[in-house]
């Protein structure tokens, strides 16, 4: 018996027709796992960007914990406290600081929801599966490497360096905590890299001819309080100060390299 003319042609373009679904569904699954790997490259660049934001609020004199919170807060577009707000409000640099978060924080967010959702579409149940269980992995080994001491000590120094050149932030940032009636009162200092006193011990800094008294020196290692003549200060530290307000005003103003906060 003769065979149809129609299953003719079905056999012979059969291979054809194969070839095309199988490299169409290769295609697909090459597409899924680009779009798996562009969202991990956009996290990597979300949480570098939301570390620079808290190290340049940090320079600008805001306490680290606080400075990663504002940080995460603007980028993600939670917003502040009236309190936190007046902080960055009544701060030229911090705002600028802020608004470049926020602008960022839409385009990322926005780019990783996308990008999600691109990684999950044509996709049965065990590549879904797969696809979740690679951004799972990818996350948690990212997150122990960003949270090693020596990695994240490296990485926040160099950050610090892009962020200090980004926001002009080589200068010294002078909080008035506190003033007595009697003139004398208390001053929290963010000590630049143009600083004088900034790579100098404490015998040596200057402070001790304008009869101020360091009571604390803050800075990532940890605080020192009531420090010694010996004790240096660095970069980014942060100094509690006491004596006449006047005495401290002519100190640190009468640096070119200090900003009021």
């Amino acid at each position: 018996m003769t065979k149809p003319f129609v299953y003719e042609i079905k056999t012979a373009f059969y291979p054809l027709f194969d070839g095309a679904l199988k490299h169409s569904q290769s295609t697909d699954l090459e597409a899924v796992f680009m779009h798996v790997i562009l969202l991990i490259i956009l996290i990597c660049f979300i949480y570098i960007i939301v570390l620079m934001g808290g190290l340049a609020l940090q320079f600008t004199g805001v306490e680290k914990p606080r400075a990663q919170f504002q940080a995460l807060s603007a980028f993600s577009g939670t917003g502040f406290t009236t309190r936190e707000a007046e902080m960055v409000v009544n701060h030229p640099r911090r705002r600028k600081i802020i608004m470049a978060l926020m602008i960022l924080g839409n385009a990322g967010l926005i780019s990783v929801i996308a990008t999600f959702a691109s990684s999950l579409k044509k996709t049965n149940v065990t590549e879904l599966a797969i696809n979740l269980g690679i951004i799972a992995v990818s996350l948690f080994l990212l997150h122990r490497l960003a949270t090693y001491h020596r990695v994240a000590r490296r990485l926040r120094r160099r950050l610090g360096k892009i962020v200090r050149r980004l926001f002009h932030l080589d200068q010294v940032h002078v909080d008035e905590v506190l003033e007595q009636g009697d003139g004398y009162g208390v001053m929290r200092v963010l000590m630049g890299a143009e600083c004088e006193a900034t790579g100098k011990d404490l015998i040596h800094s200057g402070f001790s001819e304008h009869e101020i008294l360091v009571l604390s020196i803050e800075s990532d290692q940890g605080n020192i309080p009531f420090p010694k003549a010996s004790d240096h200060i660095h970069f980014g530290d942060r100094l509690v100060c006491y004596g006449k307000m006047k005495n401290m005003r002519d100190f640190f103003y009468g640096n070119p390299n200090v900003t009021e906060e």
